[in-house]
């Protein structure tokens, strides 16, 4: 991955267990709200959540949501669930979860 990040690629790096701080990938997605509603708009973007499907999966999925509509790319949650199926269902949201979630609140 730091190959990546040293030929552009903005790399942000998330550690719950490692610091005092707790500071989980969903938190990270907030403070880049606008740059990944762009990313999904603009149809560059892919997200593959890897990982805990019961917890960590849930609060992609809503991070994600709040992007868009932080952005002003849908109106409401609603709106915003609606347009990740969506995206989903075009393969750019891709799951590898440990937990079978088929649905989020």
């Amino acid at each position: 991955m730091q190959g990546h990040a040293e030929r552009g690629l903005d790399l942000r790096l998330a550690f719950s267990r490692e610091t005092a701080e707790k500071c989980y990938v969903h938190h990270l997605m907030k403070e880049d709200a606008r740059k990944i509603a762009k990313l999904l708009t603009s149809g560059a973007g892919r997200v593959y959540v890897c990982g805990d499907g019961a917890n960590m999966a849930k609060d992609v999925h809503k991070a994600l949501a709040h992007a868009l509509v932080e952005a002003g790319v849908t109106a409401d949650d609603a709106a915003a669930l609606a347009a990740l199926d969506v995206l989903k269902k075009d393969g750019r949201i891709l799951h590898d979860i440990w937990s079978p979630v088929d649905e989020y609140d």
